[in-house]
């Protein structure tokens, strides 16, 4: 009767909503991972300006990840940091991850402070806005680079604001400092945004290091630069051809 119809109506509408979702989540992944072996790559080759030896690369490759998932810091933002430093000293990155991660910085202002410490780093000096920022997001910074430079809080705000608050000042106070964070990073709890962002770094690289080997993303991309080409190349016949067509009709 009209109810059975009605009945399986809403089947057949449950059905369809669950395939299409799941044809959505599947293309929503596809994409997901495409973009992650991409990031990985783009990670790779800005790593490997500075790193030649493969196994070298490979082994601070490890470490990065590792103080990713320890300091609730993006694997991207990481590398950063330790390309502009280079040739780094790792420790200086972990140091900083960790002051980011004790001060309670979440990942996204860890993230954002990272970029800034990364950029002041290339630039020889840590400037009084950026300085601030980075203070503010974990209290805990100020405080290692207070204590491992024997310079009072005040005193660095000053210098910051000088331009007088140099990478080698910053990078010898957190070396100092760093034994204190390591034990200080140890009574820390993990955090469930810790834990999903540890699962997202541990995600990236073993698709990105299975990309590395396999090479999709750049087997795609040099595909795509192809037909680019062939599309350019044809574009230009066919204005010629369109051309040759309006002469033809004005004759």
């Amino acid at each position: 009767g009209a109810f059975d119809q009605v009945i399986g109506i809403a089947k057949y509408a449950l059905l369809s909503t669950a395939i299409y979702g799941v044809m959505t989540a599947t293309t929503n992944l596809a994409v997901a991972t495409v973009k992650m072996a991409d990031e990985y790559t783009a990670i790779q080759n800005r790593m490997k300006l500075y790193i030649t030896d493969a196994k070298e690369l490979g082994k601070v490759n490890n470490q990065l990840a590792q103080f990713s998932m320890e300091n609730n810091v993006g694997l991207r933002e990481t590398a950063s940091l330790f390309s502009r430093l280079a040739p780094a000293i790792t420790s200086v990155v972990d140091a900083f991850g960790k002051s980011m991660r004790i001060g309670g910085a979440t990942a996204m202002e860890a993230a954002s402070a990272t970029v800034q410490f990364s950029q002041a780093m290339a630039s020889g000096k840590l400037a009084g806005d950026e300085f601030r920022s980075i203070s503010e997001a974990s209290p805990r910074f100020l405080k290692a680079i207070a204590e491992g430079s024997g310079i009072a809080a005040d005193k660095l705000k000053e210098m910051s604001a000088a331009g007088m608050l140099t990478t080698e000042v910053i990078s010898k106070a957190l070396l100092k400092e760093y034994p204190k964070l390591i034990e200080e990073n140890k009574k820390l709890g993990i955090t469930l945004e810790q834990g999903a962002n540890a699962i997202k770094t541990g995600f990236l690289v073993a698709i990105g290091e299975f990309n590395e080997g396999a090479k999709i993303t750049e087997a795609l991309g040099e595909s795509m630069a192809n037909l680019a080409q062939s599309m350019f190349t044809a574009a230009q016949g066919a204005r010629q051809f369109g051309a040759e067509v309006k002469k033809w009709f004005e004759e």
